[in-house]
């Protein structure tokens, strides 16, 4: 349950009562999402976007990499590109299989 009412990502794409949406959200990863929005953690706030403004999702890979270790390593983790017409969002996650889920569930969202 959030602390606070959650907050539109984008001001020009809002639901009609983000708190009472929030409640029938499911959990994928660190991610609620609804018949209406996916919500983001954002500290003590939660942000969100509706389904209805993602034009496309898509996978892509995010690098870690050491910025103190001697010898340096890095490694890659599972991300979901999500585009909002000229606008592109990312979501971390942190398995393959949530990962699949959750891009699915995108890009029949937007229709693809």
């Amino acid at each position: 349950m959030p602390l606070l009412k959650p907050k539109a990502l984008f001001p020009e794409h809002v639901i009609a009562d983000p708190a009472a949406d929030f409640r029938t959200a499911r959990r994928i990863e660190r991610y609620r999402v609804s018949d209406a929005a996916v919500y983001i953690p954002a500290g003590f706030i939660w942000q969100y976007f509706p389904l209805s403004a993602v034009t496309r999702a898509s996978r892509a890979r995010r690098r870690v990499e050491s910025e103190t270790s001697m010898t340096g390593w890095s490694d890659e983790y599972p991300a979901i590109a999500v585009f909002f017409g000229e606008r592109k969002h990312y979501l971390e996650m942190d398995k393959d299989g949530p990962t699949d889920t959750l891009l699915a569930l995108l890009n029949a969202a937007a229709g693809v």
